[in-house]
């Protein structure tokens, strides 16, 4: 029997955490660490609202490249 959570974005945090830590435990720089987190970012900038977004959304130096994206 499949239990469903009282929290539900209790849920959809903790997923979100282990994917992040997933996507960058690997990293042997911290240069990758930050190239990892800005990719993982980015593919959720597709899933944000842009009316739901009132400041601009981070971005992280990576090297010689920095990727800023406005959102509104």
């Amino acid at each position: 029997m499949t239990q469903v959570s009282p929290h539900p974005f209790h849920d959809l945090a903790l997923q979100f955490v282990g994917e992040l830590c997933t996507c960058t435990r690997d990293a042997p720089t911290e240069a990758a660490h930050r190239e990892a987190l800005q990719a993982f970012c980015n593919a959720l900038f597709p899933w944000v609202d842009p009316s739901a977004v009132s400041h601009r959304l981070p971005s992280f130096p990576c090297g010689k490249r920095t990727t800023s994206i406005s959102m509104g």
